[in-house]
């Protein structure tokens, strides 16, 4: 199957704005959606590592290690919505260097992904299609060949802003390895390592360049940066318990403020996070202050992997892989200082795919946040708009603030005792009370009788097919017609159980079925999906519809049939 095989939208349900962006973010985060490995065509995001964003916020590119592959999403700017465009894994279509891919980047100019294959100690390098995001392999640097060092266990990559330079964190070799960067074909010629470090984890570079820093052990490692030659000169080197500093022990993540006057660090074993102010000339850092777990009612801090800073400066973020879970802080631009707001945890409501929470990525805008769940295998999206006192799409309330108790959770969603608090109107959806907040999942016949009507408009207009071709379109329609009858029947009828002899008429009916009879149904509703494709095969048999527009329309039926199944089955989100 093409690789390139540009798939049927799938709009994270509840992500579509209509009113254009705030310049802030507000305080809360509201749950939108989740993509998982395996699931609505979705691959390679198997113990999902890591995330980055092109620059113009137009691909999200995620690193599953299960799966030895990157994953590549596009992403629609004014909308935030995910369409998975393809997977790039170890050994297919020429990949090499992949394997247990923990991290991956993107050059400033968007031309390029860099991603590190630990198991491989490897750095490899794609071509990206700036129209697609589509990746194309390169090359790869492994450790010990060619003059390479510095690689081994490989696991984080970061390109300077100038894109002049790629540097990369051998944790296993204890060293940093630099890399000049071609710009116009992306390869990269290896400089040399900055060995005696801690077993680094991650970096970050100052937006001007000046200075690489490295999260190290339980230390900070500072590094200036020669901007012609982008080799390394040590600054300084802050340790976790010395000089008053704290929050750094296994330190796992940094991200620097937009405005370069902060840097934050997330210490993984001190579950905790640490503030620095940084030295605009030098690049030095100074202690402010430490935010940990259960402390002054700091929650989501367990295991903290990663942390961001939204793109306007006011707030912090942080993944927490042993909280599973997804917390905010308000950040004082002058002093750097952090107030805690609320965290969101897996399986609260009806927040999914926090499992083993990774990585994180803020959207260009700062309107969303993306998390990366590795135990889940998965990629969730919040809203940063939650607590502006606007009824957002992703909300099931908004009353302005970021605060538990009041009725509307800190996530936009309403609180409850019991599923009946939580009626809504909405034939669609399923009611529960998960945790003390409302969980509204499309679930069920009815949820797929909606889920039947709604694909109707986005299957035609599949890309590659459109216009569409009138005989395609009549298909489409009568067969998801069929198949919306032959659920509402189940519901209302009940689902054939035994029929008379040789296939005869239905002599027996339930409308408690178990799940054998449901995979029965589930088994009519797909052959009657299926037709849409034997005829979309023989149009392009003959020519009559492009080969692209055959496997648009091959992926969204599959796609389609693998969101029923979960529906009617309650399996996946439907799971009780």
């Amino acid at each position: 199957m093409n690789r390139r095989l540009r798939t049927l939208t799938f709009s994270l349900s509840l992500l579509l704005l209509a009113a254009a962006r705030p310049i802030h973010a507000a305080d809360g985060l509201a749950y939108v959606g989740t993509r998982h490995d395996g699931s609505s065509g979705v691959n390679g995001l198997r113990s999902a590592d890591a995330l980055a964003l092109s620059p113009d916020g137009t691909n999200l590119y995620a690193a599953g290690s299960g799966d030895s592959a990157l994953a590549v999403f596009s992403r629609d700017a004014a909308t935030g919505a995910l369409t998975f465009v393809e997977q790039e894994r170890q050994g297919s279509f020429g990949v090499e260097g992949l394997g247990g891919a923990s991290a991956v980047a993107v050059s400033p100019d968007g031309l390029n992904v860099y991603a590190a294959g630990t198991q491989d100690d490897s750095l490899v390098v794609f071509t990206r299609d700036p129209a697609d995001g589509a990746l194309f392999f390169v090359e790869r640097e492994r450790d010990s060949v060619d003059g390479v060092a510095g690689l081994a266990g490989v696991n984080a990559v970061a390109v300077s802003p100038d894109g002049l330079n790629v540097y990369a964190t051998g944790g296993a070799d204890s060293a940093l390895a630099v890399f000049m960067r071609d710009a116009t074909s992306g390869t990269l010629t290896f400089l040399g390592a900055e060995t005696g470090l801690n077993g680094p984890q991650a970096m970050a570079i100052s937006l001007d360049g000046a200075q690489l820093y490295v999260a190290s052990g339980n230390d900070l490692v500072v590094f200036a940066r020669d901007p012609e030659s982008g080799m390394l000169t040590l600054v300084q080197t802050v340790k976790d318990n010395t000089n008053g500093v704290d929050g750094v022990g296994g330190a796992a993540a940094l991200a620097l403020s937009p405005d370069g006057a902060h840097l934050y660090a997330a210490g993984k074993l001190d579950d905790a996070l640490a503030v620095f102010a940084r030295d605009s000339a030098s690049g030095a850092l100074s202690f402010v202050e430490v935010d940990r777990q259960a402390v002054d009612g700091v929650d989501g801090l367990d295991g903290v992997d990663a942390v961001a800073v939204s793109p306007d400066g006011t707030h912090v973020y942080t993944a927490a892989a042993n909280a599973n879970a997804l917390a905010v802080f308000d950040r004082d631009a002058a002093t750097g200082s952090l107030i805690f707001v609320h965290a969101q945890h897996d399986a609260v409501g009806d927040v999914d795919g926090l499992a083993g929470a990774a990585a994180l990525a803020v959207s260009p805008d700062g309107t969303y946040v993306y998390v990366a769940g590795k135990s889940a295998n998965a990629v969730t999206a919040f809203s940063t708009l939650c607590g502006d006192g606007n009824l957002d799409p992703g909300e099931q309330c908004d009353d302005g603030n970021a605060a538990n108790g009041d009725g509307c959770s800190a996530g936009c969603r309403r609180e409850c005792v019991t599923a009946p608090d939580c009626n809504d109107g909405d034939t669609c959806t399923e009611k529960r009370c998960v945790s003390g907040e409302c969980a509204l999942p499309r679930c069920g016949l009815d949820g797929g009788m909606c889920e039947l009507r709604d694909a109707e408009p986005d299957l035609e207009n599949l890309a590659g097919c459109t216009p569409m071709r009138q005989t395609l379109q009549r298909a489409l329609k009568l067969r998801l017609r069929q198949a919306r009858a032959q659920l509402r029947a189940a519901k209302h009828q009940g689902i054939c159980v035994k029929h008379d002899k040789h296939h005869g008429p239905c002599i027996q009916w339930t409308k408690n079925p178990s799940a054998k009879d449901l995979k029965k149904l589930l088994k009519q509703v797909d052959a009657s999906l299926a037709t849409v494709e034997d005829r979309a095969t023989t149009l392009a048999k003959h020519d009559h519809i492009s080969q692209d527009c055959l496997m648009s329309v091959d992926r969204a039926v599959g796609t389609l049939t693998s969101d029923l199944k979960h529906m009617v089955l309650h399996t996946g989100v439907c799971a009780p």
